[in-house]
């Protein structure tokens, strides 16, 4: 008898892990999908990179730090626990992306400093942020800091330089090189 309820035992946690795992899938591949959608690819910034991104951010006590098309929102808790009394705030389009990171903000302690926001970037008032970083195709990222007027900002680009402004800084984030230029950042002082 004890063999058999084992057996069931196994069984009923293997769907269940089968069902996680398919779920989980489900939303990786609806959310990549939707982000078409909105001519914005959804394409998560690796973990091992965070480290160099922050840092070329220079994160300081009181720093209100933007990441635009903020996606699941790893990188944003990533810097929330590594500089605690700055704030950080998320854009991203994409209401399950929002979603997904809302409630991976809840699983890593619903930290006071985050907050996401589900809005079109090109409406969003970003002129209290002293940091930004954005992980957006080109003609998006030049248009959406041609038409602001920062002062003092830190601007990190991913991939896709401004087109009329000259980087203090080029970092490589891998000794490889990506087939679009991720493997760069841009360091802009607005």
């Amino acid at each position: 008898m004890e063999l058999v309820t084992a057996f069931l035992i196994a069984i009923f946690v293997s769907q269940c892990a089968l069902l996680g795992a398919s779920l989980a899938f489900c939303v990786k591949y609806t959310t990549l999908a939707l982000s078409y959608g909105y001519n914005a690819p959804y394409v998560p910034t690796h973990p091992e990179y965070f480290e160099k991104i922050a840092g070329a951010l220079e994160i300081k006590v009181d720093d209100i730090v933007y990441d635009l098309g903020c996606g699941d929102g790893r990188l944003i808790l990533f810097c929330a626990r590594r500089e605690p009394h700055a704030q950080f705030i998320g854009i991203e389009r994409n209401r399950l992306l929002v979603a997904y990171a809302r409630t991976r903000k809840l699983m890593t302690g619903n930290p006071s400093n985050v907050s996401f926001r589900c809005k079109d970037f090109f409406d969003v008032n970003f002129s209290e942020a002293t940091c930004i970083y954005s992980y957006l195709l080109p003609q998006t990222v030049n248009a959406l800091f041609s038409r602001r007027n920062l002062t003092g900002v830190r601007l990190i680009s991913r991939a896709f330089p401004l087109y009329n402004r000259t980087p203090t800084e080029v970092i490589r984030l891998s000794q490889k090189d990506g087939s679009h230029g991720e493997h760069l950042l841009y360091a802009y002082k607005l």
